[in-house]
């Protein structure tokens, strides 16, 4: 099981700002999860965004990277401000 944390507008786009999943077997990679997600949620490249990062256990991977035993993992939209 994962804890995953929702911020900015994916929090709006779940409906929550967390929660605890057991990851399908399918999924390896960031990638594979952001694009799982987007499917989940019925949406199309709001979470498969290069912009949006992933963190496992507090370190921001590339969306090829290994998603092995996650314990938590963020999901970081791009932020604006001025």
């Amino acid at each position: 099981m994962a804890l995953i944390l929702y911020f900015g507008r994916l929090t709006d786009v779940s409906g929550k700002d967390s929660e605890v999943l057991q990851l399908p077997e399918n999924i390896a990679t960031c990638h594979d999860l952001k694009r799982w997600l987007d499917q989940r949620f019925d949406v199309q490249n709001v979470f498969d965004d290069t912009a949006v990062r992933v963190a496992l256990n507090g370190d921001i991977l590339s969306d090829e990277a290994s998603l092995s035993d996650p314990e938590e993992i963020a999901l970081l939209p791009p932020v604006g401000g001025g």
